[in-house]
């Protein structure tokens, strides 16, 4: 400004693109004091109505503002203020036109008449706004944006960065810097390849689902429906796990995995084993008084009728009541004592009941799977090879089932997000598991299976909820 003769100078009070207010009480006060034959022009932006503007104070000649910004109407107007100064010199502008022809504006106000035809319904919003504004007062008013302000910038700088300088933060507007170039630093997005976007990583997915994600826990009346069809009437144990995975699959639309509930307390009720030929033994064994398991043992030499009948004697007198899991501990301890203090009776047990008892890869519990088709609509489980491999997973079944496993011991919902499942055919999934009990033992493992970008929000809350109404149904059963 000292450097020329100028006869204008314009400002940007409130800038929506940076979220910034630039000093311009501060810059008005300079403008009196050091130039005042020069003209001061301004654009508002949202400053008109949402921050302290007190023209004739700050000097400024000419300001103005769209509707649609804090007036909080359609766009179609703009409204402006005028020094008398300023119409006195846009006097002396020849060709000055006619949309800024102050003089004209001067002449139809004082008529109380627009400068073209004006669109009614605009004026009727403007005027009714400007009567909100009356009443409620501009001090409220100006309030009311600062202390909104002030709120979106605490959450905003929590969890972001405000990219306007902190000294000249705006009160009607916050903008967030573009930290895309940072996250991507951070391994929390990539692109896939040179043309496409950036999406997040399972670094990305893990940071939202731990520290970001809102859940939107299912309506009442999903509860409702929820309750009805695992109520179990009439239904045995199997349909119910059948109506779980379903019901996972149709409300999730991913599919859905429900494992068959293993007997809480499994025990040894008796214990008996029949010869075979080929050094192969048939051990029949009764647990919780109801199941009666069958299984081929193959032992090291031949043992006869009256060998086995011996140790089944032994077996039944020293474990008969006892969890399995007991049992097996119980075998294993006698196992590491010395073979001098064990006679030939013991040492026979003991091997034919440490085989009957091993839990084989039959013995575990399989799962109900449901709404694996799903998959294939997903355009993010496109890749036909992948979806081979996790299809041929689910038939498998032994990977799916040592990771549903580790959500036995867990006290919730647990979430494996792509390459954190071990297993490569889960690279692009995500499986949201969750324990169901009954009679507060952990029985079995419910989970839905679908893209890495999925609707956590929705579906952490759908499979704890179903693991506990899944579990309620199964109590009378066992």
């Amino acid at each position: 400004m000292a450097g020329g003769n100028y006869a204008a100078i314009t400002l940007v009070y409130n800038e929506t693109s940076t979220g910034l207010a630039n000093p311009v009480y501060a810059i008005s006060e300079m403008m009196k004091t050091k130039y005042p034959d020069v003209l001061v022009f301004v654009d508002a932006v949202s400053a008109i109505v949402g921050l302290p503007l007190h023209f004739d104070d700050l000097g400024w000649d000419v300001t103005f503002a769209s509707v649609q910004k804090a007036f909080a109407i359609p766009p179609g107007l703009a409204v402006a203020a005028v020094s008398n100064r300023a119409l006195a010199k846009s006097l002396s502008v020849p060709q000055r036109g006619y949309y800024f022809n102050f003089e004209l504006w001067a002449k139809n106000a004082a008529n109380d008449q627009t400068l073209v035809t004006p669109n009614l319904p605009h004026i009727m919003a403007l005027h009714y706004q400007c009567s909100k504004l009356i009443d409620e007062g501009m001090e409220p008013v100006w309030k009311r944006h600062r202390e909104m302000a002030e709120y979106v910038r605490h959450w905003a700088g929590e969890k972001f960065s405000i990219f306007c300088d902190s000294r000249y933060p705006s009160d009607t507007l916050t903008t967030i810097r573009n930290v895309m170039a940072d996250l991507e630093d951070h391994g929390f997005i990539a692109a896939p390849h040179t043309s496409a976007g950036r999406v997040p990583t399972q670094k990305g997915y893990r940071l939202f689902v731990d520290t970001l994600v809102k859940l939107k826990p299912p309506t009442g009346k999903e509860i409702h429906s929820l309750e009805e069809q695992l109520s179990g009437r009439g239904e045995d144990i199997k349909s119910l796990v059948e109506s779980a995975s379903t019901l996972l699959s149709s409300l999730t639309h991913l599919a859905g995995i429900v494992t068959v509930p293993r007997q809480p307390h499994p025990a040894l009720s008796q214990i008996e084993f029949l010869p075979l030929s080929d050094r192969r033994v048939l051990a029949i064994m009764v647990v919780n008084n109801e199941e009666v398991q069958n299984r081929i043992l193959h032992l090291e030499r031949d043992f006869s009728a009256d060998e086995l009948r011996q140790a089944a004697n032994y077996l039944n007198q020293e474990f008969a009541g006892r969890k399995l899991d007991d049992v097996r501990r119980g075998l294993l301890a006698k196992l590491q004592e010395t073979r001098a203090n064990m006679n030939q009776l013991m040492a026979d047990a003991i091997q034919i009941a440490s085989a009957a008892l091993t839990p084989e890869e039959s013995d575990q519990n399989v799962y109900i799977l449901a709404g694996q088709t799903n998959l294939m609509d997903i355009a993010d489980l496109s890749d036909v090879d992948k979806l081979r491999e996790l299809f041929d997973g689910f038939t498998r079944q032994r990977d799916i089932l040592h990771l549903l496993d580790q959500s036995l011991a867990a006290g919730g919902v647990q979430i494996f997000i792509g390459q954190e499942s071990g297993y490569r055919m889960l690279d692009e999934c995500s499986l949201v598991a969750a324990p169901y009990e009954v009679n507060h033992e952990v029985v079995g493992v419910l989970a839905v299976i679908g893209p890495t970008r999925m609707a956590y929000e929705r579906i952490i809350p759908i499979v704890d909820v179903t693991a506990k109404l899944l579990g309620s149904a199964l109590n009378s059963r066992f």
